[in-house]
């Protein structure tokens, strides 16, 4: 059989065989015997082929992944195409990445055959690698930038509720409550990008994630690409994260840029669609459409594989769009997609509308929301927070300790003759974080209510109630008791 495949074998077979610039061997699938590997393949592992052949497969794999492998070979059906090793690392001279392709054939005499292909994916993992820190870099500024935030909102609320309603600087004072309003929004790109955002769904307009995010958008395409804008105004209110959404939008646009090129166009859209079911609200639309190239009906009907081999070379569509449809679903929606060839595409997010914009019950002015006489453990380490936090609750009647960090934490619950109702703690803290600050207080005293405040980290508990930075006082205290009411 070795004959059969190696020099000697069919001329034309043999050329296309040495051609292709992708790494290609040949195995027999009963003795896992190498019987034929073309140059790009000894290239790769910086070997001649001619000691590949005759050699079992997969010696040059790394301890423990030649196992896994041949076993992912096994089960492989005849004629399926199946991949057998997504990233493999350390791999051939300088340690490249690479991803490992099977086929299962057979021959004349119905012998069992493996064909295998090799990518070098050496270049895709350090451009993830690169992205990762810039992804990294963007949460820790939008986490930075959410505690600045988060004080202006505190104390500029302060300021205005302790000015008369004629005073006119009350009108200077809702304008930097309203600037800092719009730097939350463009913080939202930055959790988007980073992908480290605190989970906080709530009651919002998608049409105010679009238009706090339009300017980043226009910047995102560029000046040879128009972008469009179409909201329709009042159409309902949908319950889901703000960075969710936002990164919902990021990644449809940034879809649709690599879909038009040079120039085109890219129109995002808002709008209520109707669900079928009496009395059903129905769904709210965000979409991104553009005058791309458009694709396939095979494309599209791969568009959400995790994998799908026309990532690179169609439209960027593949891991984004379904970590996309991840999202959407999460919240109870979906995403459907509309193109083909020449015509471009347009992706249509569609979320659960749950009411009318006056069934926004979490808009309450400060003064509507109850407070209370509990007593509460607030911790946080930046000095200026910890105090705006502590003016709004005890404004609102409740008792508040304050500790500037775990250990004051810890200390003052020694050290307080009576109950503590409520800890309220910032998640990312010096030494020891507030989860572990919570566990030990818990341990202490089951009973203890806690809320997380968190800015653009993870490792969130997933049960526990949190509060993503910044927010308003009336956010704070309106949270607060519904955690005290066992409301979450």
């Amino acid at each position: 059989m070795a004959e059969r495949f190696g020099a000697r074998g069919d001329p034309t077979w043999r050329a296309l065989f040495e051609t292709l610039p992708c790494g290609l061997v040949l195995v027999e699938v009963a003795s896992w015997e190498v019987l034929a590997a073309n140059g790009a393949f000894g290239r790769l592992l910086g070997l001649p082929c001619e000691d590949l052949v005759g050699q079992p497969f997969g010696t040059w794999l790394p301890p423990g992944v030649r196992e896994e492998v041949l076993a992912a070979a096994t089960a492989l059906e005849p004629g399926e195409l199946r991949t057998l090793a997504e990233r493999i690392a350390s791999v051939g001279p300088g340690g490249r990445w690479i991803r490992l392709t099977g086929a299962r054939l057979a021959d004349a005499e119905g012998r069992g055959l493996l064909v295998g292909l090799v990518e070098d994916i050496s270049m895709r993992v350090q451009q993830a690698r690169h992205l990762d820190v810039l992804g990294r870099l963007a949460g820790g500024v939008a986490h930075d930038l959410n505690n600045v935030l988060a004080i202006v909102m505190l104390f500029g609320q302060a300021v205005i509720d302790g000015l008369p309603a004629d005073d006119p600087c009350r009108d200077d004072a809702i304008t930097v409550l309203e600037a800092a309003q719009r730097g939350v929004d463009l913080s939202l790109p930055l959790l988007a990008f980073g992908r480290r955002a605190a989970r906080e769904p709530v009651l919002m307009e998608v049409g105010e994630v679009v238009v706090g995010t339009e300017k980043v958008l226009r910047r995102l395409l560029g000046e040879a690409i128009a972008l469009r804008v179409e909201i329709e105004r009042g159409c309902g209110l949908v319950r889901a994260d703000r960075g969710e959404v936002a990164q919902v939008l990021l990644s449809l646009v940034m879809n649709a840029r690599e879909a038009v090129g040079d120039s085109g166009a890219v129109i995002v859209g808002v709008r209520p669609v109707a669900r079928a079911g009496a009395g059903s609200p129905g769904w709210i639309e965000l979409s991104v459409a553009d005058d791309g190239r458009g694709m396939t009906p095979r494309e599209v009907e791969r568009a959400f594989e995790p994998s799908s081999p026309h990532r690179s070379d169609s439209r960027g569509v593949g891991l984004e769009l379904s970590a996309v449809r991840a999202l959407v679903a999460h919240c109870g929606g979906r995403v459907e997609v509309e193109s083909a060839p020449g015509r471009g595409a347009r992706f249509a997010s569609l979320w659960p509308c749950v009411g009318p914009l006056a069934a926004g019950g979490e808009g309450l002015a400060e003064e509507d929301v109850p407070g209370g006489g509990e007593t509460l453990l607030l911790v946080d380490d930046d000095p200026a927070l910890l105090r705006g936090l502590a003016t709004a609750l005890r404004r609102r009647g409740y008792r508040v300790i304050e500790a500037s960090g775990a250990g004051d934490a810890l200390l003052a619950a020694e050290l307080h003759p009576g109950r503590i109702d409520l800890l309220v703690t910032e998640v990312s803290l010096p030494r020891l974080d507030g989860l572990q600050v919570a566990r030990r207080l818990g341990a202490r005293d089951p009973g203890i209510g806690m809320l997380f405040l968190a800015g653009a980290e993870s490792g969130l508990p997933e049960v526990a109630p949190c509060l993503l930075k910044p927010f308003t006082p009336a956010a704070l205290v309106r949270r607060v008791r519904a955690v005290l009411d066992g409301r979450g």
